[in-house]
């Protein structure tokens, strides 16, 4: 199949058959690593008499992999992370106070906030406990 696949490619016309609509079919729904074992990912581009199969695979796992990583970078031990507008919030203060304490390494990178995407985002929990604020958020509640 997979020379079958090359060769059509390199030619620009696949005819559309019955095994081709069901490889695109049989994709739907399938888990990740039964896929990896059995199948690859093709991306259909073109027309319906004129098309090319463009084997996105490895782009797909790719995808898959980064996107685990950011809801692990975001739901680390079920932390909430707060944006340095709401530390600012948190700490009464104002927002370039919190960017120069942390230009200052007031915060340590991985303990107080993670850099996601160039963004800063602040670990409430590290915030509260190393700078003693549980007392404020107590009486708030």
């Amino acid at each position: 199949m997979k020379n079958s696949c090359k060769d059509s490619e390199r030619s620009g016309n696949i005819e559309v058959t019955e095994n081709v609509t069901q490889l695109f079919d049989n994709l739907i729904g399938r888990d990740e690593d039964e896929l990896a074992a059995k199948s690859r990912i093709f991306l259909k581009s073109g027309n319906d008499n004129d098309f090319r199969l463009l084997d996105i695979t490895d782009q797909y796992y790719k995808l898959v992999k980064e996107l685990e990583e950011l809801k692990e970078k975001l739901t680390d031990d079920g932390n909430v992370h707060l944006t340095v507008s709401e530390v600012a919030d948190l700490f009464r203060c104002h927002e370039q106070h919190i960017r120069n304490m942390k230009s200052k390494g007031k915060f340590k990178k991985g303990r107080h906030y993670i850099n996601f995407g160039g963004k800063i985002l602040f670990r409430r929990e590290a915030l509260l406990q190393d700078f003693g604020l549980w007392a404020n958020q107590a009486r708030r509640c």
